[in-house]
């Protein structure tokens, strides 16, 4: 908007039986923000432009639904948003007056859903490098075992998580700053993320999926129904070269 990069969300909520119209704007500097009662937004328009009526099902089909043809930002007291449409050539067009967010919706409407992200994409970067690890595993036990791969264009060397880790931020070396450096801290220590988790209320939907397998004594629900888990025969632990404890893999203690 005007060479100048904004982040515009509108959403809709129920507070108390009763629906409210968002409209957040972020620029990486403030957060502006307008929370009003839907049928407020319906009259306040239909005052505005008498010649287009306003109503829920126009907002469904245009403010909450697609992305606008046309934004402008005016800077009065605070700021004023201008959202265009159109439907059928017909210029749909709503203002709305945006004050500077407090902190607390500046929590809720941006930072807990960016950490929540970047938690969400840490987990999943532990556990593909978990399966990576595992895989490898797997496949020497193949190749100990005698198997033997015909077609080397699918060949791969072994996962180096140090090589991984070190090829991202070696490229990105100028421009990954201090703050940028205490974030990847913060997500490497497991106490650290806990805390974090808690913090914003994270749930990691692995961790979720991997203890709907296990049962309510925390046995698996894998075996034969019926069986007597006294009766069963103790299987000799097999070592298998790649395959560690817990303690090596970090993001199965998360798990845990």
């Amino acid at each position: 908007i005007e060479n100048k990069y904004y982040g515009v969300d509108f959403s809709r909520v129920l507070d108390v039986d009763r629906a409210y119209i968002k409209c957040v704007l972020f620029d990486l500097q403030a957060l502006w923000y307008e929370r009003l009662p839907l049928e407020s937004l319906i009259n306040r328009e239909n005052e505005r432009n008498p010649i287009v009526t306003y109503n829920e099902a126009l907002i469904n089909s245009t403010l909450l639904s697609i992305e606008a043809d046309a934004y402008a930002v005016e800077e009065t007291e605070t700021k004023k948003l201008t959202v265009k449409y159109y439907v059928s050539a017909t210029p749909i067009v709503f203002v709305f007056k945006l004050s500077v967010a407090t902190a607390e919706q500046l929590s809720l409407q941006l930072i807990v859903p960016l950490w929540r992200t970047v938690l969400l994409l840490d987990s999943q970067k532990r556990s593909l490098k978990a399966i990576l690890e595992k895989k490898d595993a797997e496949l020497e036990q193949y190749r100990l075992e005698g198997a033997v791969l015909k077609r080397t264009t699918v060949q791969t060397s072994r996962f180096n998580e140090e090589e991984f880790e070190r090829c991202y931020l070696d490229q990105d070396e100028r421009t990954i700053t201090r703050e940028d450096r205490t974030i990847l801290q913060l997500l490497t220590r497991l106490t650290h993320r806990h805390h974090l988790k808690q913090a914003v209320h994270f749930v990691d939907p692995i961790t979720v999926a991997a203890s709907v397998v296990q049962s309510p004594g925390g046995q698996s629900c894998s075996g034969s129904p019926g069986a007597s888990p006294n009766k069963r025969k103790k299987r000799k632990r097999r070592v298998i070269p790649g395959i560690y404890p817990i303690s090596k893999f970090p993001e199965l203690a998360d798990q845990q």
